[in-house]
């Protein structure tokens, strides 16, 4: 928009936005989402072949990248770590 007398009148090449980083700051500090493990699960968890599919990936994830089986449970739980490795 062009104002008459104004130093920004044309040529500019770029839009100027008002800056809501305070508000933004407030409103997720007001917000209150549940994290990951305050989540409820619903479902039955979804397409098997699917599961198998992720499983696979991140055990060929997990051979390749040398990631040992202890490092897994530290991080994510005994339920993780898969019983039967395939070689890759």
């Amino acid at each position: 928009m062009r104002r008459q007398g104004s130093p920004w009148a044309g040529g500019l090449g770029y839009c100027l936005f008002p800056y809501y980083g305070d508000v933004l700051d407030r409103l997720v500090k007001e917000s209150r989402v549940p994290t990951s493990s305050e989540a409820i699960s619903k479902g039955d968890g979804g397409d098997p072949a699917f599961q198998e599919f992720m499983r696979s990936a991140l055990e060929e994830i997990q051979v390749s990248a040398g990631i040992a089986d202890e490092e897994v449970r530290q991080k994510f739980g005994t339920e993780h770590v898969l019983t039967e490795k395939r070689s890759f």
